[in-house]
C-alpha cells in the first residue's frame, strides 16, 4: 500500500550524532590520552621504520622503500600473542584459535 504524494514527506531530517553515543559515557572528544598515545605509538612506528631503512642502506637497498613500515607487523603480531597466552613459545598459541 503506497501513501499518496500528499501524505509522505518531503525528506527525512536525521539527527547527527558524535562519534560516541553519550549513554555509554564515553565520547573522543573528552578523550584527552588519545593523542598522545597515538604521538609515542607513531614516534616509536617511525623509529622501527628508521631503524629499518639504516640496515636496509648497509644492506644495498634489498627491501622496497615501501615494505619498510610494514616490517613492524611480526612485533606487534608477537606482543598480541604473548598478552593473550602469556608466552613468547609458538607451541602455546597452538591451535591460536
Amino acid at each position: 500500500m503506497k501513501l499518496s504524494s500528499k501524505k509522505q514527506p518531503k525528506f527525512i531530517q536525521f539527527k547527527s550524532l558524535p562519534p560516541y553515543d553519550n549513554d555509554t559515557g564515553l565520547s573522543m572528544a573528552d578523550d584527552e590520552e588519545f593523542w598522545p598515545v597515538m604521538g609515542i605509538l607513531f614516534a616509536i612506528w617511525g623509529a622501527w621504520t628508521g631503524i629499518i631503512h639504516f640496515i636496509d642502506w648497509l644492506t644495498f637497498n634489498a627491501v622496497p622503500w615501501w615494505a619498510e613500515p610494514f616490517t613492524v607487523a611480526p612485533a606487534i603480531f608477537i606482543m598480541v600473542m604473548n598478552e593473550k597466552y602469556n608466552s613468547l613459545n609458538p607451541l602455546h598459541w597452538w591451535p591460536m584459535f
